[in-house]
């Protein structure tokens, strides 16, 4: 059962991914912000993209009651990004993260939609503290975490060898 959704701010209104998100997470996982600063998931077509949301996202969200929303402009409904928590095999707690189309980076939108899930974790699933990893290089998702209050915790080796800065908070 998913609780407490949608998570709505000011600008932003966040729901769990359907199948029909397919061409939007494409295009998001095709943009060079993305490739660069999360990764190269392989996702080449809608196709690719819908069976992702089946066995990644949608199963997050059977097994944990949580995962990544697609984050949608209010005002237009229309898709800018994705932002939510997961639980990784390869961290030790719930990880958030968060990625948008470059031509809406910049904007707040990923603070405010972080903020908005942050509340979510503690109101809907007593999260009492989360982690997020980002690229040594990601100038702009250190920012952000520093501002939403996490401090840097120590250097990991992300699945593919890459070392990450891993940050945490305390949320109690």
């Amino acid at each position: 059962m998913l609780e407490g959704l949608p998570i709505i701010t000011d600008r932003l209104i966040l729901n769990p991914f359907a199948e029909s998100d397919a061409p939007f997470l494409n295009q998001l996982m095709n943009s060079p912000g993305y490739i660069q600063y999360i990764g190269d998931r392989g996702i080449r077509t809608d196709e690719a993209a819908a069976v992702y949301i089946k066995e990644k996202l949608m199963l997050s969200y059977e097994e944990r009651g949580f995962g990544f929303y697609i984050v949608r402009l209010r005002h237009m409904d229309f898709p800018i990004g994705l932002c939510g928590m997961v639980k990784r095999d390869n961290l030790e707690t719930i990880d958030l993260g968060f990625g948008f189309l470059d031509e809406y980076a910049g904007q707040g939108y990923a603070y405010e939609a972080s903020r908005g899930v942050i509340k979510h974790a503690i109101e809907y699933h007593d999260v009492t503290q989360l982690i997020a990893v980002t690229t040594e290089g990601n100038l702009r998702s250190k920012k952000l975490l520093e501002k939403l209050g996490f401090a840097m915790q120590k250097k990991v080796k992300w699945n593919d060898g890459e070392d990450v800065i891993q940050y945490h908070i305390d949320l109690e």
